[in-house]
């Protein structure tokens, strides 16, 4: 979350969270991150 954290911060700044599919994903401390796109290959 620290690098999504920073990214976020500026203004005017729009972060997306890709991923294969739009299903939560677990990290290794049990936090929960829904990506916001997909990318269609």
């Amino acid at each position: 979350m620290g690098v999504y954290q920073v990214l976020s911060f500026p203004p005017n700044v729009k972060t997306l969270l890709i991923a294969k599919n739009l299903n939560p994903l677990v990290s290794n401390e049990s936090l929960t991150i829904t990506p916001t796109t997909t990318l269609d290959i």
